[in-house]
């Protein structure tokens, strides 16, 4: 059948495409596209296309009219279900996708010929088809690596290599979480306003480019879902109800279907923090007047189209109402979105520790149920999604992260729920506070844990016969590198290579990047490999063995050291109320000869990485000169992400010996070490300077002091613009005037982030201001709101 079926493949083309004998000397690329990809999608496809059109001839064809050809070196390139695509309908997977390169001699022209399945039968595109595009353009030298700016190669790459592969993916469900709690690039545009609440329909208008970016980089890197959270403030309250957002947002989903993609919102039940537009506000009378509010939220969100719904338990990450009345909330909302309105439902299952359920057991031991647990109790239509934070694995060390020794108890969950529900396995590339993005620290181990995570899944799965609904990841911002992670997690999620090494699968996975490096790929992955393994062993498991207790990393970690420090972390962590990250021996602290642990057992792992970071980052920029133009771009930010996180482990060593050695150090000593520490922030400055020229939003957005819908004053990355964590230490560990007092600093408004606006909001604002103007504003008023205005950080 096959041969048949080729050589009429061929008679076919033969009829649609007629050669002239006179060549032109230039390269004709006949286009063809299926009608099972969307209008857009195939303009999106075009664009890029067109971007060479001085080097090549393009031609796209009417699959049923005819072309004559000038050339006599001619390529052909087919997207999706035209009639020369030879691709048969064997595997009916859904998502399903074919490449197949190949001569045709009697043509004279080389083919690249992708189709795929669609991810249903109810979908009028196929994503599949889609992904093989994107797939072919990679081969063409494309890469689809930052969310919102594809990598475009210098010339098309076309080579005469005959190949054929097929692929599908490991989990049907690959859900991309865009944090939009978080300042971050899309969240004003995925609340329906603009920069700095802009209501402007204009305005707004002006950033669906960016989200059609992102549309790309989800199908290109294989996930087919995305989901956000929407917010809700009193500042602009009417709205957030109003049918103007409503509409923008129905524009959203739209758009994103035209490319494949399957639209979440998450929208908490009663969980209030960080401006969560929740489901249940506490203004209702009883339970029936809740359900009635729930009610109206769901159909007011129906009218936008949207596929799934998403939701969080509990009033906030550390705080619960009654376990009978979650559950009955819990229930009531998967009972109408997916009873009445036909819709999946999920919800998060967090890793904070210490609340428990008075009603419920855990069933399989029988003490008090984790109240994060308290899902598995609910009806099975909802689906759960076990979440871990940060870069750590299940098996991971976490320094007491969210008061934990692991997570090895998520995996558990995850593993036993299996089979009894929609299961998601819910990790992180980037988690933001204090923690990695926003100091900036170069963090590819998140690449190598998510994957761990992902294959430790799936070989459970191959033993037991079943498997797990699908995957989410957590994303908060593409800069500095973050993108990397990204990349390796959405292709790990649909193949996460078990048949191979851990080593090999991610070099497997790196591919798309390195591929666009030129000659110093295979270097660049080696690179990336010892230095993610490198980060494994000082920032993780601090260099200590591996037959280590749990509790002798707390404090014992270099992530404690290299991350930032605000005034919520030093409050929460110095009085023992809950670290959100890991803990450390204090900057202050250190100073008491008999603090615990000693800096005598901390000392080592700061040397450590102030020697290997610095070593790692030589490696980057010595490979530079190797890297081709195609790739210069990512590697240059990848460069200046590895020097970032040299100088900040630098300094970190500097800032500890100087406070360790107040007693017993030289005076010219000590202030040698606390000068290198400044000098730091002076080279560290030039490096934000040269990147921010490139961030692919303007600064402003992303790293200016500014309002927006969440209830931060300012961007994802305004902390690194001001090189906020650099200079606090320095400040903290010189003690400088109020530094000694934790709520130094401060630039968070704790009621508005930790449980929502309201009376206490106004309260703690007040209350701030009045002791400013009594002097006590540095000892006590700033850890009770963030400044109204941008602090001058004095580096």
């Amino acid at each position: 059948m096959r041969p048949l079926f080729f050589l009429l493949f061929l008679i076919s083309v033969v009829q649609c495409i007629q050669f002239s004998a006179k060549p032109t000397g230039e390269s004709e690329v006949f286009v063809l596209f299926g009608d099972n990809l969307s209008p857009t999608f195939q303009q999106r496809i075009k664009n890029h296309l067109d971007r060479f059109s001085s080097q090549f001839d393009f031609k796209y064809v009417d699959p049923a009219g005819s072309t004559t050809s000038n050339s006599t070196t001619t390529w052909f390139l087919s997207f999706g279900n035209t009639k020369y695509t030879p691709i048969s309908s064997s595997d009916t997977t859904p998502e399903f996708f074919r490449v197949s390169k190949s001569r045709i001699s009697i043509l004279n022209t080389f083919s690249y010929l992708g189709d795929g399945n669609k991810l249903n039968n109810r979908e009028k595109y196929s994503i599949g088809a889609e992904y093989a595009t994107y797939s072919i353009l990679e081969d063409l030298g494309f890469g689809f690596l930052h969310p919102l700016k594809a990598s475009v190669p210098v010339t098309l790459k076309f080579e005469e290599k005959e190949e054929k592969r097929e692929e599908k993916p490991r989990w049907e469900f690959r859900m991309w979480h865009l944090h939009t709690m978080h300042p971050l690039e899309v969240t004003d545009f995925l609340n329906g306003m603009a920069y700095n609440i802009s209501l402007d329909q204009k305005d707004w208008e002006k950033m669906i480019p960016e989200w059609e970016s992102v549309l790309e980089w989800l199908v290109a890197n294989r996930q087919n879902s995305v989901e956000w959270i929407l917010l809700k403030a009193d500042e602009w309250k009417e709205f957030a109800e109003s049918s103007i957002r409503q509409n923008r947002l129905k524009q959203i989903v739209d758009l994103s279907h035209q490319y494949g993609i399957q639209v979440g919102f998450d929208i908490p039940i009663a969980n209030a923090q960080q401006h969560g537009w929740n489901m249940i506000t506490g203004s209702e009378k009883n339970m029936q007047d809740q359900y009635n509010k729930i009610k109206w939220l769901l159909d007011w969100l129906n009218v936008t189209g949207y596929d799934f719904l998403d939701t969080e338990s509990g009033y906030s990450e550390f705080t619960h109402p009654d376990d009978i009345k979650m559950l009955a909330w819990m229930n009531y909302v998967t009972q109408y979105n997916t009873g009445t309105l036909k819709k999946p439902t999920f919800i998060k299952v967090h890793c904070s520790t210490g609340q428990f359920c008075k009603n419920y057991k855990n069933p399989w031991d029988g003490t008090p149920l984790n109240f994060n647990w308290l899902p598995i109790y609910a009806d099975k239509e909802l689906g759960i999604l076990p979440h871990t934070v940060q870069y750590y694995s299940f098996d991971d060390p976490t320094g007491g992260s969210y008061g934990n020794n692991n997570f090895s108890y998520i995996y558990d969950l995850l593993t036993r729920e299996i089979g009894q529900r929609k299961v998601v396995y819910y990790g992180e590339t980037a988690y933001w506070v204090n923690y990695d993005i926003d100091v900036p620290l170069f963090l590819p181990i998140y690449a190598r844990s998510r994957l761990f995570d992902m294959r430790k899944i799936a070989k459970f799965e191959e033993s037991v016969g079943r498997r797990m609904h699908g995957t989410c990841n957590f994303d908060s911002g593409w800069e500095w590198g973050y993108w990397f992670q990204d990349v390796i997690t959405a292709r790990g999620a649909w193949n996460p290579y078990i048949e191979l090494s851990e080593e090999d699968a991610l070099k497997e996975l790196m591919k798309p990047f390195t591929r666009i490096l030129g000659n110093a790929g295979d270097s660049a992955s080696s690179l990336i490999l010892d230095y993610i393994y490198m980060e494994k062993k000082l920032l993780i498991e601090g260099g200590l063995p591996s037959s280590s207790s749990p509790k002798d990393y707390f404090k014992r970690n270099g992530q404690a050291y290299l991350q930032g420090w605000d005034t919520w972390s030093d409050i929460t962590c110095g009085l023992g109320l809950g670290c959100t990250q890991p803990n450390r021996l204090g900057i202050e602290g250190v100073r008491n000869p008999l603090s615990n642990p000693s800096y005598k057992s901390v000392r080592p792992i700061l040397q450590e990485m102030s020697e290997k970071f610095p070593i790692a980052t030589n490696k980057f920029k010595q490979l530079t000169p190797l890297v081709s133009k195609d790739g210069l771009e990512l590697w240059s930010e990848i460069v200046d992400a590895a020097e970032m996180t040299s100088l900040r482990a630098l300094q970190s060593f500097y800032l500890y010996e100087y406070a360790s050695t107040w007693w017993k150090a030289f005076p010219s000593t000590r202030k040698q070490l606390l000068q290198k520490a400044k000098a730091i922030v002076v080279n560290a400055t030039s490096v934000v300077q040269r990147r921010e020229k490139n961030y692919r939003v303007p600064v402003e957005r992303i790293a200016g002091w500014r309002v927006g819908p969440t209830a931060y004053l300012y961007g994802y990355l305004w902390t690194v613009h001001r090189l906020y964590y650099f200079v606090r230490d320095v400040k903290k560990a010189g003690l400088y005037t109020g530094a000694l007092s934790p709520c130094f600093m401060n630039i968070i408004n704790p009621v508005d982030v930790g449980i929502g606006q309201g009376f206490a909001v106004n309260v703690t604002q007040l209350a701030r201001e009045y002791l400013e103007k009594k002097g006590l504003g540095d000892l006590i008023g700033d850890c009770l709101a963030a400044p109204k205005s941008e602090p001058i950080i004095k580096r």
